[in-house]
């Protein structure tokens, strides 16, 4: 600390003795560069961006980091535009990590839910200014952001229980997959299940279903079919080793700080019958 006072007295007079120099002109102006980009608290909607900076101070004396001024935009939209007070002070010839959290809502920069489902990345503009002593040093960082992702589902195996003339047991089982760095809860799942261009199967699953981030989960739906309501195509579908499928239907999933939002889902493929 005594060090660093005499410093700050040497460069005041050395300020007064030259009469035309200024304290502005003798600091050394640091160095600031951006680092990276990372999401903290995110949810399906909404979430914080923490930018990261490379800050470098090059004088001999700690100095301080007044304020950062902002200005985000995200895709061709001006989304948020600020200033936060930091009272960091900078180390004497060193660098430092400066994070710089913004706070922003999806839901912000989509016109609709389906923009926001078929979306896969946005880009960002990210301009500003760090305040360090009495300089403002301008900054820009510019990339790409993922979007979350609605849980993708799909029918992961049909297992036939037993089968007659009349009639066969089935249980089918879906699959959720979460390819997001949160939890998802889905409270209700409505669905419809094609095989082999007939309707096999509707209905409605109301126990919540929790997935981990980056998880999986599966839910399983028992089917009781009737050949005289299906015709004999039913019996012979199910007589083969696979069969191609149709999932249709809609999601209720819990959000915070949102509530429930519905959202619909499709999925065709091939499916292997288990017998």
């Amino acid at each position: 600390m005594v060090r660093r006072m005499l410093i700050l007295l040497l460069l005041v007079c050395t300020v007064a003795l030259s009469g035309c120099a200024t304290l502005k002109e003798l600091i050394q102006k640091p160095t600031v560069a951006f680092e990276s980009v990372a999401f903290q608290d995110m949810s399906l909607f909404d979430g914080t961006l923490v930018f990261s900076f490379k800050v470098t101070n090059p004088n001999p004396i700690g100095i301080n980091l007044d304020k950062i001024g902002y200005d985000l935009k995200i895709g061709d939209k001006d989304l948020l535009k600020g200033t936060i007070d930091t009272g960091l002070s900078l180390k004497a010839r060193g660098t430092e990590t400066v994070e710089l959290p913004i706070s922003i809502n999806y839901l912000d920069f989509f016109k609709s839910i389906t923009d926001f489902i078929n979306s896969d990345k946005i880009k960002y503009n990210l301009s500003g200014f760090f305040q360090i002593a009495m300089l403002s040093i301008p900054y820009q960082a510019k990339g790409s952001l993922d979007i979350p992702k609605i849980p993708a589902i799909s029918l992961r195996n049909i297992q036939v229980k037993n089968i007659s003339f009349t009639g066969a047991s089935l249980l089918m089982t879906l699959e959720i997959d979460n390819n997001n760095p949160f939890a998802v809860t889905i409270k209700r799942l409505n669905y419809g299940i094609n095989l082999g261009g007939e309707k096999f199967a509707n209905g409605v699953t109301t126990k919540p279903t929790d997935i981990t981030k980056n998880g999986k989960s599966t839910v399983e739906i028992p089917v009781d079919v009737d050949f005289l309501k299906l015709g004999r195509s039913a019996y012979k579908l199910l007589t083969k080793s696979s069969t191609e499928y149709e999932l249709t239907g809609n999601m209720k999933i819990s959000v915070p700080k949102v509530g429930d939002k519905e959202f619909p889902f499709s999925k065709a493929g091939q499916i292997p019958i288990g017998k």
